[in-house]
């Protein structure tokens, strides 16, 4: 009876082990996927930013008279400083050791129901961005034209 109990008590104790595991192993393949989508754009912050300050001495330099001009001028710096500032903010409450945190802090679902959550937010951040930069560029090329 002894090695009985024994025998049950290491079962329970492997299968506990295994699905602590495998959790662990979703939420690690799932905090993965949500940081590729970070790491895809992030490079383009330089080009927000370059494209920002070249919009901003254009709007410095341009005629005020050409109000609709000045219009969309404006509208490009804002989404971009507005993409940039999305994406800061998702960086300083996703930066660090954030999935130690929340393995720590939380159940496997709410850990999981989090970083699902993120990833749409960083997938939104990064649609901005790129609408924020096609946007920019159409009104560099607008600006050429009109020189």
């Amino acid at each position: 009876m002894r090695y009985l109990i024994t025998f049950v008590i290491l079962s329970l104790s492997l299968s506990f082990s295994a699905c602590t595991s495998l959790e662990s192993t979703a939420e690690e393949s799932a905090f993965q996927t949500m940081m590729d989508v970070h790491d895809e754009i992030m490079p383009k912050m330089g080009e927000v930013n370059q494209l920002s300050r070249q919009l901003k001495g254009l709007s410095a330099a341009t005629d005020t008279t050409k109000r609709e001009l000045m219009g969309e001028i404006d509208n490009a710096v804002r989404s971009l400083e507005s993409a940039d500032q999305d994406m800061m903010a998702w960086m300083n409450v996703n930066g660090g050791n954030k999935l130690e945190q929340l393995q720590k802090e939380k159940t496997h679902d709410e850990t999981m129901a989090y970083i699902l959550d993120e990833e749409e937010k960083i997938i939104k951040i990064k649609e901005d961005i790129e609408n924020s930069i096609q946007q920019a560029q159409n009104v560099l090329e607008k600006v050429e034209v009109s020189q």
